[in-house]
């Protein structure tokens, strides 16, 4: 099979099964450029590589692939408010494997379908396992930023932290062999669900926002570096799912929610009046209130009546470490 072939047996999708995908895209895959409609608003844009060995494990199946390059990208989107508009693929393969490109392209546009964006272009080539995406949305009105956060604002989260890091200590074992439990943390690793539509509703409500990816501490820290305050969490009000409560100590639960990242959860700050317009939002996820910021740089978490000072990691470097992340 050649690369033509390839891309158009297992990549190509008509946007008929986008609804208003017409509108917004002219042309996809098939020639030298996608071309998008004049959008109203803003465009935002960001680009992702995914690689075997450290982004997923190297034997993770083509459909853990798919759904964690796609997810992850499209948190991206749902960080700064947006609409998706569609993305672009560039696959690199060790060889043709038809089994895995099936079960690859299959959950890539499940997924797709999901979130509403179509594949628009790419491409194709030989070499180690990698995968980089670029997703595209439209901002109408407000774009969300790191910046913008205030002292005595609050500070929220979305949906339960830690699973997906809790996950990896369990990657080296046959499915399986897994609890039920177990593969709820499994399953929050394998397919990210990124926050778009709460993403679009906290327009003009929230004053900062970042998605959960390298750790609540470390992605906090972002927000409060770009907006110079500090923050102080409550060690009562994070989120943690009985899942993972079940399957690990109190202790261990909270190291990975505020450390271990891969969440791709929203953490977003806002004015203390906003709290009720926050609790009625649609979202379809539980949205926590879990501190508040402060003029004091640094994040902290009050545990016990104390305030213990938390240092971030700084984030997945991929130039000093060497582990799926």
């Amino acid at each position: 099979m050649g690369e033509f072939e390839l891309i158009s047996r297992y990549f190509h999708a008509p946007f008929a099964n986008f609804p208003g995908a017409e509108r917004r895209i002219e042309t996809g895959i098939g020639d030298d450029c996608a071309v998008l409609a004049p959008l109203s608003g803003r465009l935002v844009i960001s680009t992702d590589t995914c690689v075997s060995g450290v982004h997923f494990p190297v034997d993770a199946s083509a459909e853990m692939v798919a759904a964690r390059s796609l997810g992850s990208s499209v948190s991206d989107l749902a960080a700064m408010g947006a609409e998706p508009v569609g993305f672009t693929l560039a696959l690199t393969l060790p060889i043709i494997n038809e089994d895995w490109l099936q079960g690859f392209g299959s959950r890539l546009f499940e997924s797709a379908l999901a979130w509403k964006i179509p594949l628009i272009g790419g491409d194709t080539t030989k070499g180690p396992l990698a995968v980089t995406l670029t997703v595209f949305g439209r901002v109408q009105d407000h774009c969300l930023y790191r910046h913008g956060a205030s002292p005595g604002e609050d500070v929220w989260v979305s949906g339960a932290l830690g699973d997906a890091a809790a996950a990896l200590s369990l990657l080296g074992r046959p499915h399986a062999s897994l609890t039920p439990l177990e593969r709820q943390l499994y399953q929050r690793y394998e397919s990210p669900q990124p926050r778009i539509k709460l993403g679009r509703e906290l327009q003009g409500i929230a004053t900062a926002a970042i998605d959960i990816s390298d750790g609540l501490v470390a992605d906090l820290s972002h927000i409060c570096s770009a907006s110079n305050c500090g923050a102080l969490i409550e060690e009562d009000e994070i989120p943690l799912s009985s899942a993972l409560l079940a399957a690990f100590s109190k202790e261990d639960a909270l190291g990975f929610a505020l450390q271990g990242g891969d969440d791709y959860e929203l953490c977003f700050t806002a004015p203390q009046s906003a709290r009720e317009l926050i609790q009625s939002l649609s979202a379809d996820v539980a949205l926590s209130r879990i501190g508040s910021l402060r003029r004091e740089s640094g994040v902290a978490l009050r545990r016990h009546g104390e305030e213990v000072k938390l240092a971030p990691r700084g984030g997945y470097d991929h130039f000093k470490e060497n582990s799926v992340s």
